[in-house]
């Protein structure tokens, strides 16, 4: 089963550092990655505090997720990113769908 890497941006401190790790992060090897939501457009809060952003990608495996956090370009962007914002970075391994 895949595993699902979640993002989610609560404050930006630096709009100009999150554009900076938006263009370095773009060349981290995303391998076999998919982003599967981003709230790059509408999103609606049903319950808590809304957030800046979430973002939710999911990888083949959690060795494959954890190659691409840890790979030299990812690092280097994951810098940036904390000091451009507030995040939660969290991972999570997919599961069978619940039955009705």
């Amino acid at each position: 089963m895949g595993v699902y890497m979640v993002f989610v941006r609560k404050n930006t401190t630096s709009p100009e550092l999150l554009a900076e790790y938006a263009n370095v992060a773009k060349d981290a090897p995303f391998g076999a990655m998919r982003v599967l939501a981003s709230k790059a457009g509408w999103m609606e809060v049903l319950e808590g505090e809304s957030v800046d952003t979430v973002v939710l990608m999911r990888f083949p495996s959690r060795e494959e997720a954890m190659a691409w956090y840890q790979s030299d370009v990812y690092v280097e962007a994951r810098k940036i990113r904390q000091a451009a914002a507030e995040f939660n970075v969290f991972m999570m391994e997919e599961t069978a769908p619940l039955s009705a």
